[in-house]
Protein backbone atom coordinates (compact mmCIF):
# COMPACT_ATOMS: atom_id res chain seq x y z
CA UNK A 1 0.00 0.00 0.00
CA UNK A 2 2.89 2.34 0.71
CA UNK A 3 4.21 1.90 -2.82
CA UNK A 4 0.77 2.56 -4.32
CA UNK A 5 0.35 5.68 -2.19
CA UNK A 6 3.80 6.94 -3.20
CA UNK A 7 3.15 6.31 -6.89
CA UNK A 8 -0.31 7.88 -6.92
CA UNK A 9 0.57 10.98 -4.89
CA UNK A 10 4.16 11.40 -6.20
CA UNK A 11 5.17 12.03 -2.57
CA UNK A 12 7.85 10.32 -0.50
CA UNK A 13 6.71 8.00 2.26
CA UNK A 14 8.31 10.35 4.78
CA UNK A 15 6.19 13.28 3.54
CA UNK A 16 3.02 11.18 3.32
CA UNK A 17 3.52 9.84 6.82
CA UNK A 18 4.32 13.28 8.22
CA UNK A 19 1.18 14.83 6.70
CA UNK A 20 -1.24 12.01 7.52
CA UNK A 21 0.11 11.64 11.06
CA UNK A 22 -1.24 15.13 11.80
CA UNK A 23 -4.84 13.85 11.52
CA UNK A 24 -6.08 13.44 15.06
CA UNK A 25 -9.36 12.64 16.74
CA UNK A 26 -10.70 14.16 19.90
CA UNK A 27 -13.26 13.10 22.43
CA UNK A 28 -15.64 15.99 23.12
CA UNK A 29 -17.63 14.39 25.89
CA UNK A 30 -19.82 11.80 24.20
CA UNK A 31 -18.90 12.69 20.61
CA UNK A 32 -15.70 11.57 18.89
CA UNK A 33 -14.70 13.91 16.09
CA UNK A 34 -12.01 14.00 13.42
CA UNK A 35 -10.26 17.30 12.85
CA UNK A 36 -10.82 19.03 9.52
CA UNK A 37 -8.32 17.98 6.87
CA UNK A 38 -5.91 20.59 5.58
CA UNK A 39 -5.49 21.05 1.81
CA UNK A 40 -2.53 18.67 1.56
CA UNK A 41 -4.34 15.91 3.47
CA UNK A 42 -7.50 16.42 1.43
CA UNK A 43 -5.47 16.15 -1.81
CA UNK A 44 -3.85 12.91 -0.63
CA UNK A 45 -7.25 11.35 0.09
CA UNK A 46 -8.62 12.60 -3.23
CA UNK A 47 -5.63 11.31 -5.28
CA UNK A 48 -5.94 7.92 -3.60
CA UNK A 49 -9.69 7.76 -4.27
CA UNK A 50 -10.44 7.46 -0.55
CA UNK A 51 -13.37 9.22 1.10
CA UNK A 52 -12.29 11.69 3.75
CA UNK A 53 -13.15 10.60 7.29
CA UNK A 54 -16.48 11.86 8.59
CA UNK A 55 -16.38 14.75 11.06
CA UNK A 56 -18.34 12.79 13.69
CA UNK A 57 -16.76 9.37 14.11
CA UNK A 58 -18.80 7.98 16.97
CA UNK A 59 -21.35 9.08 19.51
CA UNK A 60 -22.07 7.36 22.77
CA UNK A 61 -25.20 7.77 24.85
CA UNK A 62 -24.74 9.30 28.29
CA UNK A 63 -24.72 6.73 31.04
Amino acid sequence: MIRIAKNVTKMTWRNLHHELDKIKTRNSGDVYQCMELNNEQFNIFEMMGIKKPPRDLKTEPKS
